[in-house]
């Protein structure tokens, strides 16, 4: 996950800081404060992305998915 990629609401951290929770934790209960997620190509990607700039929204690439056996998290 590209953690980097989007500014981790204030709330967010408190409640970490607060109850001592784990970053997997708060990115599996909180979704650490990613509203929607939309898995499209990576040409829908960079052009959803290309538009934010003249858009009403805000977009942020925070994962890839790939071609492989099972599931990893990195």
């Amino acid at each position: 996950m590209h953690t980097d990629a989007w500014e981790v609401p204030p709330l967010f951290k408190w409640i970490q800081q607060s109850g001592r929770i784990e970053d997997s934790e708060m990115r599996r209960t909180f979704n650490l404060g990613i509203g929607m997620v939309m898995v499209v190509s990576l040409e829908a990607a960079l052009r959803i992305l290309g538009e934010v700039e003249n858009g009403d929204y805000v977009a942020y690439r925070i994962e890839e998915v790939i071609n492989g056996e099972g599931v990893s998290y990195h």
